[in-house]
């Protein structure tokens, strides 16, 4: 009885060791074939606020961090609401006259959707903030 108990006791160890040096690469190999789709949002209204994104409800940061490549948000001369992300950049629309001065619309025949997946086998992503 006790052999079986440590036997257990010892896989079960094993198997958080090697969960440990391989879930990462087996949780990003998965998220390459399949995610569940946790929802639809709508894309109205589009602005630009301080670093941000507002589609729809859902507010995105485009602050960077250490890691990560800095992304800004501009206007062009031809009022066209711009994205530039190491020396690439993607236009995004034509801003609209409105009090803020930060919304835009997509182009005519642009279709724009936002969905928001989630991995079917998550792996904590630790992150440090500093203030």
């Amino acid at each position: 009885m006790r052999s079986i108990v440590l036997r257990g006791l010892l896989g079960v160890i094993g198997l958080v060791v090697v969960w440990l040096f391989v879930g990462r690469q087996l949780s990003t190999l998965l998220d390459r074939l399949v995610t569940v789709r946790e929802l639809t949002l709508p894309v109205s209204p589009l602005s630009c606020r301080f670093g941000t994104i507002l589609i729809g409800d859902l507010l995105l940061s485009l602050s960077a961090t250490p890691d990560e490549r800095p992304i800004e948000v501009d206007c062009d001369a031809s009022n066209r609401v711009v994205v530039s992300v190491d020396g690439r950049a993607l236009e995004l629309g034509t801003r609209m006259n409105s009090p803020t001065g930060s919304d835009f619309a997509p182009d005519q025949g642009d279709q724009v959707t936002l969905t928001v997946d989630r991995s079917i086998l998550s792996w904590p992503t630790p992150s440090i903030s500093t203030s």
